[in-house]
């Protein structure tokens, strides 16, 4: 008899790529830089690489997103983010038409930075969502106030979601509601001349 033969499937080594820790800063600015089309999230939440310096680090991330046509979703939490960080996100938000949302829960950023945040909002077209969640100090009148201000030039933004400790921040639910109606109508081809803040 014949011996028989049998066929028996290659078996391929499984190759991983492991990946250790985080994306140091310089990792994240490379691929900022690369103008990646999959990168339209950016979650660099706590981050050891931003923690260590956070406005250095926001110094050097809010240039490289200035004229980036990629990130639609930019998300900071938790990375010791304080005043002058949110001073110089601000600056860039005010070039940067891309970003959709802003997620900053959990720094330590109070009124002060906040109200930069506003001044770069007020020259925005793209933010519809910023989250100012969980500071360490709470954001009062003046910070109320400012943004009132931002709206008047701020079309886009329609929700905030922050603790802000005022009685009258039913003023600016108003104004985020002007500017949802203002988007759907916009999104439905339809007139909002009315709208437009005078």
């Amino acid at each position: 008899s014949r011996p028989s033969l049998v066929f028996l499937p290659v078996i391929q080594p499984l190759v991983r790529m492991v990946v250790f820790g985080q994306p140091t800063l310089t990792g994240i600015l490379q691929q900022l830089a690369k103008g990646d089309a999959k990168l339209q999230t950016l979650d660099i939440t706590n981050n050891a690489s931003i923690r260590m310096k956070p406005t250095d680090s926001m110094q050097a991330l809010s240039e490289a997103l200035k004229g980036n046509t990629v990130v639609k979703v930019l998300i900071l939490r938790e990375c010791e983010l304080g005043d002058p960080a949110a001073a110089l996100l601000g600056s860039m938000l005010a070039e940067n038409h891309t970003i959709e949302e802003v997620d900053l829960q959990r720094n330590r950023i109070s009124s002060t930075g906040a109200i930069a945040i506003a001044d770069g909002l007020a020259k925005n077209k793209g933010v519809r969502l910023l989250n100012l969640s969980n500071q360490q100090s709470k954001l009062g009148e003046e910070c109320l106030e400012c943004y009132k201000r931002m709206f008047a030039t701020n079309l886009t933004l329609t929700k905030i979601v922050w603790h802000l400790d005022s009685r009258k921040a039913w003023e600016l639910a108003k104004l985020i509601t002007r500017n949802v109606e203002i988007s759907r109508r916009m999104a439905a081809g339809r007139d909002y001349t009315e709208l437009l803040p005078v």
